[in-house]
């Protein structure tokens, strides 16, 4: 029998941020027990699994520091902080393109800095992360951070309304930054930035008084910088996490999740 001018069926399923392959660099996904460990009292977490193979696991010794796992799956921070090894070099470095994208939702009246990730040392120029920065009432700035210089939006730019499930996205490339609030480019200018290799901060900096207060669903780190990459991974958080109306009707992903194909 002759197969010639046969053509195989594509075969079709839900894009996961596995398919991104190295580009791929941290992944952490509340919805996973199976990748978060909790210390005795059972609710404390002591450490949270890199999803992406990249080795860039959590951890929290110290009890009074531990954020708290919930259910429906959450990650509950108060000021705590989970810390990665002193060395992450599977982390973007230098000034080399990078994305953090995550959902979460931030509690109202609370800390001046609430970081959300950040790798690199704390000195000018030299790291690079990302963080929630209160101006008054319920709003918020979204900010990225170098290690002394905040950079984004004004509140008048994109509110943040807090006690409410959003995504948020950020994206570095040559020393520019895009600012992404539920998919909505809200800002786009220069950032300093310059990150050696160094301890991954999720929720708090080492000795910072202030920190995330709030809880986060899911976060991701990308080696990348690509509009379609980061509106992929912006798609696939939206409809895992039932937000997806908070898409713009323009965004690539507004009307379906995004599908893998072979």
């Amino acid at each position: 029998m002759s197969y010639i001018g046969v053509r195989r069926a594509a075969r079709s399923r839900l894009w996961t941020p596995r398919d991104l392959g190295t580009t791929l660099a941290a992944w952490f996904d509340s919805r996973d027990t199976s990748s978060i460990t909790t210390a005795s009292s059972g609710t404390k977490i002591s450490a949270w699994r890199d999803k992406s193979g990249r080795g860039n696991n959590l951890s929290q010794g110290t009890s009074g520091n531990q954020p708290l796992n919930l259910n429906p799956p959450a990650v509950q921070s108060n000021s705590g902080q989970l810390i990665g090894a002193s060395s992450n070099p599977n982390l973007p470095i230098g000034t080399a393109d990078r994305s953090i994208i995550f959902v979460s939702s931030t509690y109202s009246g609370r800390s001046t800095r609430q970081i959300v990730a950040f790798w690199g040392a704390t000195s000018s120029g030299s790291g690079f992360g990302y963080s929630f920065n209160t101006t008054s009432g319920s709003t918020l700035n979204y900010s990225g951070y170098n290690g002394a210089t905040y950079y984004g939006p004004s509140t008048a730019s994109y509110p943040v309304v807090t006690n409410t499930t959003q995504l948020t996205s950020m994206a570095a490339s040559g020393q520019n930054v895009i600012f992404n609030g539920n998919g909505t480019q809200v800002f786009s200018g220069a950032m300093t930035y310059n990150t050696t290799s160094g301890t991954l901060y999720v929720f708090n900096l080492a000795g910072d008084a202030n920190g995330f207060q709030g809880l986060l669903y899911e976060l991701i780190i990308l080696s990348t910088a690509s509009p379609n990459i980061v509106s992929r991974v912006e798609g696939h958080l939206a409809w895992k996490w039932g937000i997806q109306n908070l898409l713009s009707s323009t965004h690539q992903y507004a009307f379906a999740p995004p599908r893998w194909s072979a």
